[in-house]
């Protein structure tokens, strides 16, 4: 089967908005695909008759200072898998990236997606670390997650504070005294706190005595420059924040 590969320009969200639903059950908002890849540098393949097969793209990024992007919301139906549109689109995507100065991208892949980056060769800085503290309050974050649609009015009535998340549990993503976490958890009625970081980032200093587990993998492909291994990195560098 032949496809036609386009670069990504924003007639194509309506596209995006659909396989979104399709292959990972969610419910953008146009709004939300609008903020969100307006800054994103990718193609789709379509088929001969128009169809949608897969996307691939990456979303622009000051990562300290370096031009980099972020590998985010890869998609491909599943009828049209194992056609090696993965690796087909996101070459074109770094060559994209590179006619736009970008000096790497880098993401988080998950166990989907990490054999795909693989096979484009991606070099690699260790795993990301998630910390979880248990708290002693009504779980009231966790209940209202159990429905998308209290899930989503909670979520955004939380979504002004900075470095900080409410979506399942109670997200940090900044560097904070643990007691401020513990204030804002009662304060937020949140089970969970969660603090997902690499190495390098002060707040794996300060959950140190918390217990941890091994997380998603810190990976990347230079455009022109190789990431730096000591980048602070935490769940707020994600394209899923």
């Amino acid at each position: 089967m032949e496809f036609n590969i386009k670069r990504l320009t924003e007639f194509d969200y309506p596209v995006i908005k659909k396989m979104y639903r399709e292959c990972f059950n969610l419910k953008v908002q146009m709004s939300e695909i609008e903020r969100l890849f307006s800054q994103a540098i990718g193609y789709i393949a379509f088929t001969n008759s128009g169809d949608p097969a897969a996307y691939y793209g990456v979303f622009r990024w000051d990562l300290y200072g370096d031009r980099a992007a972020q590998s985010g919301a890869t998609m491909t139906r599943v009828k049209y898998r194992g056609r090696g549109l993965f690796t087909t689109l996101a070459k074109k995507t770094y060559e994209a990236c590179k006619e736009e100065g970008i000096e790497y991208v880098f993401g988080f892949p998950n166990e989907n997606s990490y054999p795909g980056f693989v096979k484009l060769r991606w070099k690699w800085h260790g795993n990301m670390w998630k910390f979880t503290i248990k708290n002693k309050v009504f779980p009231l974050v966790e209940l209202l997650s159990m429905n998308s649609v209290t899930r989503n009015w909670y979520k955004n009535y939380w979504g002004c504070i900075p470095g900080i998340k409410v979506d399942t549990h109670l997200l940090i993503g900044e560097n904070m005294p643990i007691e401020s976490m513990t204030d804002l958890a009662k304060t937020i009625k949140a089970g969970k706190t969660i603090v997902m970081v690499n190495t390098f980032h002060p707040l794996y200093n300060t959950m140190k005595d918390h217990p941890k587990e091994r997380s998603l993998p810190i990976g990347y492909f230079p455009i022109t420059k190789d990431m730096p291994k000591d980048i602070p990195l935490s769940q707020s560098n994600s394209d899923t924040w």
